[in-house]
């Protein structure tokens, strides 16, 4: 009896040591998985809070980017997150042309999360439509031979799609440009060959009046009247400037670049060369170049919402206006310093 009693005490303690075993054990499993939890939950905070550290980085320099080789590392004590920001530039990126996305990689221990947001930049300049934008039907033409150029082929390194040589929104604006010669319109050029002028009563222009209140605002240079002469006296490529002029912009031997505004009312009076400026130029009043060399390369867009606004357009000296997207992109890629660019988050993922 005693010996049995023994046996079966033992027998107690073996099983009651085995179940520890296995409560313990099962107990060491859920620490593990609950440190795991833990650690996914933490690296996945850690992905999130860089993102959103980027996005309030990109918000002022959308010119920010970090490549798959060097990506920006946010450090969080022991933890840390690498963030990649890309666009289509960059080599081996397959995004829309306007679109930058943000790639963030969260550590905790040894446990990893992702994250990603996709950015959409907003063109910061007014839709190009053609190398000459009008938007009036209260235009005046005056083209004194045919020693001028206007032309929708794309003059960029690396050309894009061409666009009309001029685009008009109204179809009084539309014949005005019409009573030229035969061969004053074959100096009109763009797709297709031939004289390159559409009428295109889509063309908006109150997205260019919203723009123009938008440069304004910011402008480098605000001028009643102003006399531009020498080199870079209207902007340079590395500095472009928005300059804006109420009176008459008076051009000797000037070299420059970005936005210049003329604003109703005004005149570019164009009497000696502007021999070389890249960017983008609106008039609301008169448009004189009756001296000189005159070689424009981006864009010219005239008047406004106002459809009565009062556009003479004068081009008696050697004038080329030229579409060139590069300088376009160019310009639109430096306006954060100076006009805004507008984004807004499109998609953020896991």
């Amino acid at each position: 009896m005693g010996r049995a009693l023994l046996f079966l005490v033992a027998g107690s303690f073996v099983i009651f040591g085995m179940l520890q075993l296995g409560v313990s054990g099962r107990q060491s499993s859920m620490n593990e998985i609950n440190v795991g939890y833990v650690l996914d939950a933490q690296a996945r905070n850690i992905a999130n809070s860089a993102l959103e550290s980027a996005l309030n980085r990109l918000m002022t320099d959308d010119t920010w980017r970090a490549g798959p080789q060097q990506p920006f590392r946010y450090q969080y004590g022991d933890e840390y997150a690498d963030v990649q920001v890309v666009d289509a530039s960059m080599q081996g990126v397959t995004l829309p042309p306007n679109v930058i996305e943000i790639r963030s990689k969260g550590v905790s221990g040894d446990r990893q999360a992702s994250a990603v947001a996709r950015i959409e930049v907003e063109d910061s300049l007014p839709t190009i439509e053609s190398t000459m934008g009008i938007f009036t039907n209260n235009l005046t033409v005056n083209i004194s031979g045919s020693s001028f150029l206007i032309d929708g082929n794309d003059n960029a390194a690396v050309p894009g799609g061409a666009l009309p040589g001029i685009a008009v929104n109204s179809q009084a604006a539309y014949d005005e440009f019409m009573k030229l010669n035969s061969s004053q319109l074959d100096k009109i050029q763009g797709p297709g060959g031939g004289t390159s002028i559409v009428l295109n009563t889509e063309m908006d222009a109150d997205a260019l009046e919203t723009f123009i209140a938008q440069a304004v605002a910011n402008a480098d240079a605000v001028y009643d009247d102003h006399t531009a002469s020498g080199a870079n006296s209207l902007g340079s490529v590395e500095d472009p400037q928005i300059i804006v002029v109420n009176g008459t912009l008076d051009i000797r031997n000037a070299t420059g670049a970005g936005i210049i505004i003329v604003r109703e009312g005004g005149i570019l009076d164009a009497r000696g060369n502007l021999d070389n400026y890249q960017g983008l130029i609106i008039i609301q009043g008169t448009a004189g170049m009756s001296r000189g060399n005159i070689h424009i390369r981006g864009a010219m867009l005239f008047g406004g919402a106002n459809p009565a606004i009062e556009i003479d357009i004068d081009f008696r000296g050697n004038v080329n206006i030229l579409y060139d997207s590069s300088v376009l992109n160019q310009l639109s890629a430096s306006m954060p310093e100076t006009a805004g660019k507008k984004q807004r988050v499109v998609g953020i993922y896991d």
